[in-house]
């Protein structure tokens, strides 16, 4: 499941996002810790970010970055990252690409 969300999420983003580079099996089983490629992150299902900007001492002063509206419908989703983009499935079974820092449409 996890490779064809990522391969749908690859075709629509080689289509619109300039300069995509193809997301390889190594990167699937080593990801960068930047990327979110798998709704699981990892194929052993850790759903664990190895980044250590938020911590113990400050979560408490984590802040909204940014919004985005959606179409009406569910929409009940994890979110890819990959190279600073972020790859949302939105209703009517579309695949948006975000600017990750900025919520921009790409």
């Amino acid at each position: 499941m996890a490779r064809l969300t990522l391969f749908v999420a690859t075709i629509s983003a080689f289509a619109q996002v300039q300069n995509f580079k193809p997301v390889t099996t190594e990167m699937l089983v080593n990801p960068s810790p930047n990327d979110w490629l798998m709704y699981s992150r990892t194929y052993d299902a850790q759903r664990y970010s190895p980044l250590r900007q938020i911590n113990k001492q400050n979560v408490g002063q984590l802040r909204l970055a940014w919004t985005r509206a959606m179409a009406p419908g569910q929409t009940e989703s994890i979110p890819l990252v990959y190279n600073g983009v972020m790859y949302v499935i939105v209703p009517g079974a579309v695949i948006q690409a975000l600017d990750a820092t900025t919520g921009d449409l790409l």
